[in-house]
């Protein structure tokens, strides 16, 4: 119950955070700056650890400040095709990225630089959604291919496929439940982590 009111809790936080004007401004900011590239924001993720916004746009990933609204970095060329899912692991310091290539990329944020630490290869199609398991600390990622796989982004070792069984449009882990919104005839399913049914 704990889990759940946390995940609520941070909807309601990025709800509000999203209303706020400081937040509006960085967003105008965004759109100006992936004018200029003639790129389309694929996927956002904020990190309240680090108060920064990732935003996928083409083969790139800017990261700002939400607080200053300013550019910190721009990674370039990650993917051959274009990033569709970005997501930052701070306890393990990393910004992992999914693909139209169907990859999955793992990039060691510890240091100054980033650097390429694994490629996650497995779904057949592109990538749609990357979420992390803090508990577990393993990484979700979900395809059009109509899978969620669980990887360990220390080995790169897929530990499990689920089956969905049609596009996956959403996920989130709240406790030992993964949740998936599922495309085909708008279906939610859910797996316990401890028994997987």
């Amino acid at each position: 119950m704990q889990r759940i009111l946390s995940y609520l809790a941070q909807k309601v936080i990025v709800d509000q955070l999203s209303r706020s004007p400081a937040f509006q401004r960085l967003a105008l900011r965004i759109a100006a700056q992936l004018k200029k590239g003639e790129a389309w924001v694929q996927a956002l993720y904020a990190d309240e650890t680090t108060s920064q916004l990732f935003a996928a746009a083409g083969r790139d990933v800017q990261v700002w400040s939400i607080q200053r609204g300013t550019l910190l970095m721009c990674l370039q060329g990650l993917h051959d095709l274009p990033v569709t899912a970005v997501i930052y692991c701070a306890v393990q310091k990393y910004v992992v990225t999914g693909s139209a290539d169907r990859s999955i990329r793992v990039w060691d944020a510890s240091k100054s630089k980033l650097s390429l630490s694994d490629t996650l290869l497995g779904h057949t199609r592109r990538v749609v959604g990357l979420r992390e398991d803090t508990l577990s600390r393993t990484l979700l990622s979900v395809s059009d291919d109509g899978t969620i796989k669980l990887w360990d982004p220390a080995t790169g070792a897929c530990l499990r496929t689920l089956e969905a069984g049609d596009y996956v449009m959403s996920l989130c882990v709240v406790g030992c439940k993964i949740v998936s919104g599922i495309f085909e005839n708008v279906r939610i399913l859910v797996w316990n982590t401890a028994t997987w049914q």
